[in-house]
């Protein structure tokens, strides 16, 4: 490995050690490594930024951005939240099962983990706790189910990494429908079993106008995620066509029927917007001049052919890397609490490294990335 490469990866390191933010960090390194790379010049920079930021695919993020916080100040998360308690608040633990299927139907608007994590969590957390649920597990819980929100589509992560691997981004939320559904339906029967083992008790009774009643209220919440996903299943417009559409009938929405939404109270909500969308798209851009640089010393590629250097166990050609590859990448990201608190934002966030890693070797073993990012998105979740 050449000294530039070597310096990259020092700095980047020591700066997340040192609690530097992860950008300046990422882009210290860069600017360092091109810096002693006599075949590379620095304008290769603001190139690199301004075509990682040129692109018509990734207006989706600020609008799913935009509509998860549209659905969490407007109304529509709470009707969703009443929704699904009358549909499993019968059940044992119904508190938790209602705010895991909640935080995967929020998924299906927002796309983003933070967003459901933050939309549900502030519902359903004093919820928990006013009704007897342990104080922890009521906040560890719409953590845990928030980050359904990478997985099942329209992730934005998905957006992302279909923009950075060049693979098609409506096959790549496909991919993550199943693996979602699963996460989702594996949590709920989780719940289920701490509930009996902590004996929660049941508050409400089935009540079939009780979820006619509620559905009624959260017909328009419960109709979004169609207006999402159909429109991209369906061939009628692209994930960006569709996460404009999405904000602006949640926009409607919340003015005109609820009326939980006003002038004053939206433009907030653009205000949030606009600094979660620049914190994001910076991280983004930062990570793929970190990319361009691994492309170009080869690192994927070493990847690529790591069962031959004992990267991962030895075992079937396939198998082995399909499931080491990232398992590897995530022990290396582990060495500690303080310093997986900062790697998170790189290796698991939106604007990873890790697809550039990971992408040769799925292909080198035969797995296409649509069978590959949703598995290695697994791995880091």
């Amino acid at each position: 490995m050449s000294t530039p490469i070597i310096l990259l990866l020092v700095i980047m390191v020591g700066g997340i050690l040192l609690g530097f933010p992860i950008v300046w960090a990422m882009m210290s390194g860069c600017i360092a490594c091109l810096m002693l790379e006599p075949n590379l010049v620095l304008t290769i920079v603001p190139q690199k930024v301004f075509l990682g930021l040129n692109n018509f695919a990734f207006l989706a993020i600020p609008c799913f951005l935009l509509c998860g916080d549209i659905m969490a100040r407007g109304g529509l998360s709470r009707r969703l939240c009443d929704f699904c308690n009358a549909l499993v608040g019968w059940l044992k633990g119904g508190l938790s099962i209602v705010a895991i299927i909640a935080c995967a139907i929020f998924a299906a608007i927002s796309g983003s983990a933070v967003a459901t994590t933050a939309a549900i969590g502030g519902i359903m957390h004093p919820e928990m706790v006013k009704r007897g649920y342990s104080s922890p597990y009521s906040a560890a819980l719409p953590a845990v189910a928030g980050t359904l929100g990478i997985i099942i589509p329209p992730s934005i992560v998905f957006v992302i990494y279909g923009n950075i691997t060049g693979t098609s981004i409506s096959q790549l939320l496909m991919a993550g429908v199943v693996p979602g559904v699963l996460c989702a339906a594996a949590l709920c029967v989780l719940a289920y079993i701490i509930a009996r083992r902590r004996s929660y008790e049941v508050d409400q009774m089935f009540s079939w106008r009780g979820l006619g009643q509620s559905f009624l209220r959260s017909v328009f919440a419960l109709l979004m995620p169609l207006i999402i996903l159909g429109g991209i299943y369906a061939g009628i417009c692209t994930p960006t066509e569709s996460s404009a559409i999405a904000c602006l009938y949640g926009a409607i929405v919340c003015f005109v029927a609820y009326h939980d939404l006003t002038f004053k109270s939206f433009c907030k909500v653009l205000e949030s917007t606009a600094v979660s969308v620049s914190t994001l798209m910076l991280l983004v851009v930062t990570a793929q001049v970190v990319g361009f640089l691994s492309t170009y010393y080869s690192i994927p590629t070493t990847v690529a052919c790591g069962q031959q250097d004992g990267l991962y166990p030895h075992h079937h050609r396939n198998y082995g890397a399909l499931w080491h590859v990232p398992r590897y990448l995530c022990q290396q990201s582990d060495p500690g609490p303080n310093f997986l608190a900062h790697c998170r934002h790189v290796w698991h966030g939106p604007g990873s490294l890790w697809p550039d890693l990971c992408i040769p070797a799925g292909s080198w073993t035969g797995y296409s990335a649509f069978r590959y990012l949703p598995l290695c998105e697994l791995h880091f979740e």
